[in-house]
């Protein structure tokens, strides 16, 4: 047995069709883009340097051996700004290591580059640090040695 298409559902048929396939075709049916993470307020430690546990260890461009204990970035997203506060070993080369001592950067605006970098420029570790937002709890810096030093919102 034959079934037929009733005459009349031939053309809304039809119509449902292209209708589908432009919603397709255009974009329509495809994932929308996930807003960047915010970057919010508040205390962001140090959790690990380099993927490793603290203390982490850096040379900065003068060849001292920086050994951080601590390191925070406490941070405004209101009015885009950080500060750093750090307590640092620094062990000039040919030295010997001082005890940690602390360290602060005042109040300072950061920059937004893209959806997701802020860039810092003034730290510990000099000056331009990129930090990669991951989420609003916490970022990573790029470090000028090329490694990565994650941070968490306390």
């Amino acid at each position: 047995m034959r079934s037929r298409i009733n005459s009349r559902l031939i053309a809304p048929l039809i119509a449902c069709g292209i209708a589908g396939g432009a919603a397709i075709v255009g974009g329509a049916c495809l994932p929308s883009p996930i807003d960047p993470p915010l970057f919010r307020s508040g205390n962001f430690i140090l959790a690990s340097p380099n993927f490793h546990p603290l203390p982490g260890t850096f040379t900065d461009s003068a060849g001292r051996a920086l050994r951080v204990v601590a390191d925070t970035f406490v941070v405004d997203g209101s009015a885009q700004t950080y500060e750093e506060h750090a307590r640092v070993a620094i062990t000039p080369p040919g030295g010997t290591e001082q005890p940690a001592t602390a360290f602060v950067v005042s109040r300072r605006p950061y920059q937004t580059t893209g959806s997701v970098t802020r860039v810092f420029p003034v730290t510990l570790y000099g000056g331009n640090i990129a930090a990669t937002v991951l989420s609003s709890t916490n970022f990573q810096l790029s470090m000028p040695d090329r490694t990565i030093w994650q941070y968490e919102l306390h």
